[in-house]
């Protein structure tokens, strides 16, 4: 790492956790100082996602993310340390992904296409354009699905309830096909690089080939018995024990979709 970025991310970032750290209970400031500005995102949104005093935990919320915008600007963007992605870049990730989908859906809490944190946007899409990034990021449903059972629960509030339906398929729109085009501003999930349905449909049809197994047994959890801690999604128990007695089935179900995919439905 070049001496004077280096220098400047290391002043700056104790700048920001100054300034992050204000009007946060003493508990969440001491997580702050020892581990700086990504303990200030997760403290943020670890308070957010709880259903105490929800409007100053926003405001500090978005004080947090106004923060990080400063961040990345102060090298030029789009990434932390500028042009280049960074060890940053890489410790950021994982929460910031994680929160810009359970603030939407427990909140109502928009972090991408409300233009509020144009940096943070661009940043976003600066990850989704590199393949080894689109390779480990998940989806909105998996992690709003996910977090429950980490946190011990989250508060869902009216603001959320219209984004939770969608993400479900609860809402009577939001899965019925065809689905509308994704954009870095589409709801309920943005997603940068958008569609190419040709090359679309031809990925999702080798992924289905070489992990059918995995997939079928995913599904099966579906008509199993659930693990010895109860979860929120049964297709997301990993202690779920699948119903392989109709492995057979969705084994077919799977080939007729990939054929779907590669040759169409007519």
């Amino acid at each position: 790492m070049a001496g004077a970025a280096a220098t400047r991310y290391d002043s700056s970032t104790t700048l920001t956790c100054w300034h992050v750290a204000q009007g946060m209970l003493l508990s969440f400031l001491f997580l702050v100082v020892l581990l700086g500005p990504c303990a200030a995102v997760c403290a943020a949104v670890l308070l957010h996602c709880s259903g105490w005093n929800q409007a100053a935990a926003q405001a500090q919320l978005e004080r947090t993310l106004q923060a990080i915008c400063k961040e990345l600007e102060a090298d030029g963007g789009p990434y932390f340390m500028g042009a280049d992605i960074s060890l940053v870049d890489i410790t950021f990730c994982p929460m910031l992904e994680r929160a810009a989908a359970s603030l939407a859906y427990y909140k109502g809490f928009v972090m991408r296409g409300s233009g509020k944190f144009p940096a943070l946007e661009a940043w976003f899409n600066a990850m989704e354009s590199r393949p080894t990034y689109l390779g480990t990021k998940s989806d909105h449903y998996t992690h709003c699905h996910d977090l429950p059972p980490q946190l011990g629960g989250c508060h869902m509030t009216p603001e959320g309830e219209p984004v939770a339906a969608a993400l479900d398929g609860q809402d009577g729109v939001s899965w019925r096909l065809p689905l509308p085009p994704l954009s870095g501003t589409s709801a309920p999930e943005a997603y940068s690089p958008g569609d190419n349905p040709p090359v679309d449909r031809l990925e999702a049809a080798a992924r289905v080939v070489v992990y059918h197994e995995a997939i079928g047994r995913f599904a099966l959890r579906g008509a199993g018995q659930p693990g010895p801690r109860p979860v929120s999604a049964p297709l997301a128990d990993p202690s779920g024990v699948p119903a392989l007695q109709h492995e057979a089935g969705v084994d077919a179900a799977l080939r007729h979709t990939v054929h779907a995919l590669l040759v169409g439905v007519q």
